[in-house]
């Protein structure tokens, strides 16, 4: 064979140089969720002390919400990176769709829960 033609030759996808497929989000979505988890712990003790959103007797202290809506909103982004990142469904349009639903949805349920809405 000419050198050409070793060249021009189709190249297969090598094994080690795969993209991640669906079986890598059974190894990435439970650290996702533990770091969300750990976020939205946190965002609740900056919403509301360690006393709770009622005061415990000291009333409650609304000066650190901003923060817990800032750490709410990345546990929702921590939690959808999975998604958008590993190539679990062809489109990446699905990806996006699922990830912000995702994110959107695990931030307004923490904020919701943190805040006795729910």
């Amino acid at each position: 064979m000419s050198a050409d033609r070793q060249a021009a030759a189709p190249s297969s996808p090598q094994p080690w140089r795969r993209q991640p497929g669906p079986l890598h989000l059974l190894l990435a979505m439970p650290l996702a969720l533990s770091g969300a988890w750990a976020l939205t712990i946190m965002g609740g003790f900056a919403a509301c002390g360690v006393s709770g959103c009622s005061g415990g007797g000291f009333g409650p202290s609304y000066d650190h919400r901003p923060l817990s809506a800032l750490l709410v909103i990345t546990a929702g982004a921590v939690l959808a990176m999975p998604l958008m990142l590993i190539r679990w469904a062809p489109r990446r349009g699905v990806r996006l769709g699922v990830a912000a639903a995702i994110a959107i949805g695990w931030s307004l349920w923490s904020w919701f829960t943190i805040n006795g809405v729910i």
